[in-house]
């Protein structure tokens, strides 16, 4: 999963902090997940209806991590 991250250093050692927020946006997808209203995956490939009522459709090269990401900020997932 993608989240914001920040290093922390404490006696000359370092911490990696995760912040459970997850990023705004996946790496190498063009939307935001603001702009995304409901999804389908399904063989490699993900069906998005986007807020505009746009249907995109996105190859993303890890599906279980894009997949992640779309439901850690609510976008429904019309499969379940």
């Amino acid at each position: 999963m993608l989240y914001n991250k920040s290093v922390v250093f404490i006696n000359n050692m370092f911490i990696l902090v995760l912040f459970m927020k997850p990023l705004p946006n996946f790496p190498g997808f063009n939307y935001q997940a603001s702009q995304l209203s409901k999804f389908i995956a399904s063989a490699g490939l993900v069906t998005i209806l986007l807020k505009n009522g746009e249907i995109i459709h996105y190859a993303p090269a890890d599906i279980k991590a894009f997949v992640q990401w779309l439901v850690a900020h609510g976008v429904e997932d019309i499969k379940i």
